[in-house]
């Protein structure tokens, strides 16, 4: 944790999540895929639009539209878009991986993020040192992870939003990377972590959320010396498919904000209708690690006209979520919707769940927790 400033009571601690302060919901989601994989086993961001949950999972580039079933009591699969397709990304195939961190519905636009990381190859057989160590050697890179993109919601014939093609959106991507990732690298301060793999405190991007026209991104990595970052800009339409980035009010392409969240990286951003200016912070370890995962409140996150440090005593005691060693990654957070929501209730989706969840037909449980931050 970053040291408190003289004269400063750092925050309590969180109360563990106690009996009834949780309550389970199923998701089903279509299985068998082109590929074959169980989209339950990574997902990695969601949102919600009325009574609707746009899911999307950290392999491959598809959003799932997920609708209420009254008499099922659950959210159900009913349509798969293709990012790759609908974005007309120019790497595409087998191999393309958006590797999705972040959704966030503004209005009647559907906003997508990806890492833009790297990654080290993964060892396999550990049998054969010469070649695991060759291995580890390798880093994949895949422009498709650079995406920031906005996609417009029409509604279909049954009057569901959907994203669709005409007007959608993204920054500039190429071999190297993307109009966002040269800038960073550029950074005083994260120039050093472009490049470097995320989970070895590179950059991540994990979080999106969008407030008064802003976009705001939540880095998973790096922490520096346990301070957190959000960098905050402002895409605008360019025409031809193309955003751009327009200056903020102090002329600058972006800003960076330093959150002390206990040494904790971001892995989400929400924001809450009651509190406009607010966002919701949804923190976990950086890296490959397991932990404690922690719901902040930034209040009047959106006023702040410059660069600045948000300390733990500003933040407030924080909410604990529930997390699992090896399993139970809390990797993306919504605010349950009605007619599914009691009252204001974050929906959790996790990347690796415990296989407890996983239930027959497709189904995966999740869960509802009542928001108290």
């Amino acid at each position: 944790m970053a040291k408190q400033p003289d004269g400063e009571k750092p925050p309590r601690r969180p109360q563990p999540i106690g009996a009834g302060s949780r309550r389970a919901l199923d998701l089903s989601l279509a299985m068998g895929g082109e590929d074959g994989a169980d989209p339950r086993l990574d997902l990695s961001a969601v949102a919600a639009a009325d009574s609707v949950l746009f899911v999307a999972g950290d392999e491959g580039g598809t959003v799932r539209r997920l609708r209420w079933h009254t008499r099922k009591a659950r959210f159900v699969e009913d349509r798969a878009f293709d990012l790759v397709g609908l974005l007309q990304l120019p790497h595409r195939g087998e191999a393309a991986e958006i590797d999705i961190e972040g959704l966030a519905v503004d209005g009647n636009r559907l906003w997508v993020v990806g890492s833009h990381s790297v990654a080290r190859r993964r060892p396999k057989d550990l049998d054969d040192h010469a070649g695991t160590i060759a291995r580890l050697a390798e880093i994949r890179r895949d422009p498709n992870r650079h995406l920031l993109a906005v996609l417009p919601l029409s509604l279909d014939p049954a009057g569901v939003p959907e994203p669709i093609h005409p007007g959608a959106a993204r920054l500039e991507t190429d071999e190297r990377g993307g109009r966002l990732t040269a800038l960073l690298a550029q950074d005083a301060h994260l120039a050093p972590f472009v490049g470097v793999p995320a989970r070895e405190n590179g950059l991540d991007i994990e979080g999106l959320a969008v407030l008064d026209g802003r976009v705001f991104l939540g880095l998973r990595g790096p922490v520096l010396r346990g301070w957190a970052l959000i960098v905050e800009i402002a895409p605008r339409l360019a025409g031809g498919g193309r955003l751009d980035l327009a200056p903020l009010r102090d002329g600058t392409l972006y800003r960076k904000h330093f959150l002390d969240l206990g040494g904790l990286g971001l892995r989400d951003l929400l924001s809450d209708p009651e509190a406009p200016h607010d966002l919701l912070l949804l923190a976990g370890p950086t890296m490959d690690l397991d932990g404690p995962v922690h719901l902040f409140r930034w209040a009047d996150a959106a006023r702040h006209p410059a660069e600045r440090l948000v300390t733990a005593a500003e933040l407030g005691e924080p909410q604990i979520v529930p997390w699992g060693w090896g399993c139970d990654h809390a990797e993306g957070v919504c605010l349950l919707p009605p007619p599914a929501g009691h009252g204001p209730e974050l929906l959790v989706v996790y990347d690796s769940p415990d296989p407890r969840r996983l239930r027959k037909k497709g189904r995966l449980r999740v869960d509802v927790l009542p928001l108290r931050v």
